[in-house]
């Protein structure tokens, strides 16, 4: 009867132990990683990240793309993001997380502005209902008011030049890749 006890304890030690392995194997650092971060439901999240991994650049060995919410106790992952995807009704609670459109991803499109600089490219259109990763992000949903969502880039990501800490400029790379993806 005492064996079990001790057997349950050995259960739950394994168990914390290799989720402590399978963790440090998995989780990559800001260098190696490029990171989406999409505020609203992204149930394709697993697809764009593997559309993006394609042909990935050699110092690149993952894409994360996750929603807000994975996020909400770890504020750090979130602030050093590469990319961002917010509805038009969160701009301004996030506004501090986004560095300015850089120049070489040109100016053609829909911008939101503050102070007549572009920040972020419309990639969702509520009125026609188009936009990037149609497939993969929930950018209607139900019950709640139909938005336009923008691209904005991370202002304390280390893949845009211009950064402090900035080791390449591969997150713009990344966000061409991704508006290849209809």
């Amino acid at each position: 009867m005492n064996l079990v006890p001790m057997m349950l304890l050995w259960l739950v030690i394994r168990v914390i132990g290799w989720g402590f392995v399978f963790t440090r194997i998995t989780t990559f650092s800001p260098e190696e990683k490029i990171a989406l971060y999409v505020d609203g439901e992204v149930p394709g999240a697993e697809k764009i990240a593997a559309f993006l991994m394609e042909e990935a650049h050699p110092a690149i060995r993952t894409v994360e793309v996750r929603p807000f919410t994975y996020a909400m106790f770890g504020g750090d992952e979130l602030r050093q993001a590469d990319l961002f995807i917010v509805p038009e009704s969160n701009l301004e609670t996030y506004r501090e997380f986004f560095a300015p459109w850089p120049e070489e991803m040109g100016t053609e499109g829909d911008f939101h502005t503050w102070d007549g600089v572009p920040w972020g490219l419309k990639v969702y259109d509520k009125e026609t209902g188009m936009g990037f990763g149609l497939a993969h992000i929930a950018y209607e949903v139900p019950y709640q008011e139909k938005q336009d969502y923008y691209l904005f880039f991370g202002n304390q990501s280390c893949h845009l030049e211009g950064n402090e800490g900035a080791v390449d400029n591969l997150a713009v790379e990344y966000a061409k890749k991704f508006m290849l993806r209809k």
